[in-house]
């Protein structure tokens, strides 16, 4: 049966990350993106979890996978798990670092990695971004690669098209793309109480890919 994501015009993209590309660990950094047809799969997602756990989102951050009650991290990846969505994973490894004197160059390389990957099979898709530069030479940076890649690859996109968000309780798409790559995480570390979390969502990968550097 095809699938509203795979059938539909226009796709939506969230990205996060989970690690630390600087730390001398083999788990490493891990980048994820979430692709949806609409936003409101991922919305709908949220609310969900959000309601069956309501005192766990008081904070006006929002939901953090890190520090939060496992149980509501393993609802809404259940939740996750029953959504039309694809995701792509690049594991940045500890050793990618040796190819790079800057780590945003890194960061912006593994990025764009994931999001080329999901535009090869969902070309017309809006990317957003956890905001994790706030300088805006390194925002614009990011924008202007990914415009290039886009023309490269003759991909409609404009700098409008482009989102970096700061993140926040509103911010569904994001705050799911943090629980996923930090379940991953997770998982890659053994964690014994947390290891398993990632299993939910792990049919809905439609790419995992290793990134070691230029």
């Amino acid at each position: 049966m095809t699938t509203l994501l795979h059938s539909a015009k226009h796709h939506w993209l969230y990205l996060d990350e989970s690690g630390d590309i600087g730390a001398a660990t083999r788990a490493g950094m891990h980048i994820v993106a979430i692709v949806v047809a609409e936003p409101d799969v991922l919305r709908r997602v949220m609310i969900a979890t959000r309601k069956q756990f309501p005192k766990a989102f008081h904070s006006a951050r929002g939901y953090k996978a890190e520090g939060a009650d496992i149980r509501v991290t393993a609802f809404l990846l259940r939740e996750l798990s029953k959504a039309d969505c694809a995701i792509i994973i690049v594991r940045v490894s500890a050793a990618a670092i040796k190819h790079y004197a800057d780590l945003n160059t890194l960061y912006i390389d593994a990025a764009v990695v994931a999001i080329t990957t999901a535009w090869e099979r969902y070309p017309n898709t809006k990317p957003i971004l956890h905001r994790r530069y706030y300088q805006p030479s390194l925002t614009h940076a990011i924008t202007n690669r990914l415009l290039n890649e886009a023309r490269d690859r003759g991909i409609a996109l404009h700098a409008q098209d482009i989102e970096q968000r700061a993140g926040g309780a509103q911010e569904y798409g994001l705050q799911i793309a943090d629980a996923v790559a930090w379940s991953y995480t997770q998982a890659r570390r053994g964690k014994l109480r947390t290891a398993k979390l990632f299993e939910y969502v792990r049919d809905q990968v439609v790419a995992l890919l290793d990134f070691k550097g230029k």
